[in-house]
């Protein structure tokens, strides 16, 4: 008899989301670059955390200031890329609006309260805020100026990140590529 047959994920390994190439670019307004399910952590036994990322255009001066957005929903659904029923059919959407002034706007998933217990969605945010810091200059972006920022729940969890002081964010699962991960 033979053991459990391999997953797919040991078939075929990714690479680990501290190393792994940037997705292209989706189109969007003039001036403003927007990446989408962008993985910033893995956790074992739960899903990839992603975030997208709204970006000045490429040219512009400098590194840009960072806004960290949570979404709302009570802690139990949301998306995080909705700020909620007002602004849904803004066109262009409120983060391409924040990114064509300078601003880049990074919206992360956290795992909610039917997947993991608090701290976790905590520990999340402070993991992409790690993921943003080591990936900065590839990105353009100065997380030595950033904002958190939230709607509802998500502007509870953005208070507890600024003022709750916690453990470093968890650390990343080993790198299927081979690789180890930058610290």
């Amino acid at each position: 008899m033979t053991g459990a047959a391999p997953t797919l994920r040991e078939l075929i390994p990714a690479p680990h989301p501290d190393v792994a190439p940037l997705p292209p670019a989706a189109p969007c307004e003039a001036g403003v670059r927007v990446l989408r399910g962008v993985p910033y952590g893995e956790l074992a036994g739960s899903r990839p955390l992603e975030l997208d990322l709204w970006l000045p255009a490429a040219d512009g001066p400098g590194s840009a200031p960072l806004v960290l957005f949570a979404h709302g929903g009570a802690w139990r659904r949301g998306r995080r890329d909705d700020m909620g029923m007002r602004t849904r059919d803004w066109e262009p959407g409120p983060f391409a609006r924040l990114a064509a002034a300078g601003l880049a706007v990074a919206c992360a998933d956290y795992r909610l309260s039917g997947e993991a217990v608090f701290p976790a969605p905590l520990d999340d945010l402070r993991a992409a805020l790690r993921w943003l810091a080591l990936r900065s200059a590839e990105l353009g972006i100065d997380t030595g100026r950033t904002v958190v920022w939230g709607e509802s729940a998500g502007g509870h969890l953005a208070s507890l990140l600024a003022l709750a002081p916690g453990p470093a964010a968890p650390a990343p699962s080993a790198p299927s590529s081979g690789t180890a991960p930058a610290t």
